[in-house]
């Protein structure tokens, strides 16, 4: 059964490869083919946004599913560990480099040693958002508007640190565990089979947040403009959309540049900034070593920071 489902999750994956690179590069035959389908120019629309998302994240998720598959299979969680203490800065940069359900039980076994809940939360939050892929994607998403890839540096460091002090002055010394976040099996496994695997995760979310954004500007648009006069509404809007979506990192760029001119860039901020650090998924993997009480606390103080600073921006 397990074989079945593994067989079906690869040939979904490599299918998402195939189709990705097909739209990368025979993007102009696509356009052109569904514009002669329909004289439909809402459908058209819709489609040709879609396809300007796809089309420039797919070197993204390609690479980010790369690094996955080569830090899943040849560098284990203790190995990591390891060059933290010898190599700290090699080490740090691997931590960037992980995935959320890389970094629970790193930072599970730091607070098991002693290390203070409120470390270790930053170190989750921040981690991610700071990955080089990421920081890569934001500057090429917004090459018009590189200053929104410090801004989100910043604003992440500081809400990260923002976090981490609630949570010392709300929690201090109680427990906030459930149990101790299990290491990843890394049994060896074929290198394309890997890169497939995360490919499949990164990629159906990538489709499903750009086919969603794509309708949503061409039918709603004018809404959108409309409540992008009220930025503390539609910052609203955008984070609930981030949480929602539960886009990786990697990517999330590319679906925020793409509300550019419709809502305001303090929106955009908002989107990148919550939902990096706080989605559906999120909250499942953290869900594997927090309290619920305090995974909502974390939720509630998140959004309260990200609405605080990028309307002070």
């Amino acid at each position: 059964m397990n074989e079945k489902l593994t067989f079906h999750k690869d040939f979904i994956g490599f299918g998402l490869i195939a189709l990705f690179i097909f739209l990368f590069f025979f993007s102009h035959i696509t356009t052109s083919f569904f514009q002669t389908l329909s004289e439909s120019v809402t459908i058209i629309t819709i489609f040709s946004i879609f396809f300007s998302i796809i089309i420039k994240a797919i070197p993204f998720v390609l690479l980010g599913a790369v690094v996955s598959a080569i830090l899943s299979i040849y560098v284990s969680e203790k190995k990591i560990e390891r060059v933290i203490t010898s190599h700290p800065v090699l080490g740090w940069l691997l931590i960037m480099l992980c995935s959320g359900e890389r970094l629970l039980p790193i930072a599970s076994r730091y607070m098991n040693k002693g290390m203070p809940t409120y470390i270790g939360i930053v170190l989750l939050f921040v981690a991610p958002v700071l990955n080089p892929v990421v920081l890569a994607s934001t500057y090429v998403a917004f090459s018009n508007t590189p200053e929104i890839m410090y801004v989100r540096i910043g604003l992440s460091l500081v809400l990260s640190l923002f976090l981490g002090v609630m949570v010392y002055l709300i929690f201090q010394n109680k427990n906030l565990f459930t149990m101790d976040a299990e290491e990843n099996d890394h049994k060896p496994r074929k290198w394309l089979q890997a890169v497939s695997d995360k490919f499949f995760e990164v990629g159906k979310y990538v489709l499903i947040g750009a086919g969603f954004v794509s309708v949503m500007q061409t039918l709603i648009g004018e809404k959108l403009v409309e409540i992008g006069s009220n930025e503390l509404l539609s910052s609203v809007l955008l984070m609930t959309l981030s949480f929602v979506l539960s886009i990786s990192p990697v990517v999330d760029s590319f679906i925020a540049s793409s509300f550019e001119g419709t809502l305001p860039t303090n929106s955009i901020l908002a989107f990148l900034l919550f939902g990096a650090m706080f989605n559906l998924r999120n909250v499942a993997i953290l869900s594997k070593l927090f309290q619920v009480r305090f995974i909502v606390n974390v939720g509630s103080i998140l959004f309260i920071g990200v609405i605080c600073f990028v309307l002070l921006v």
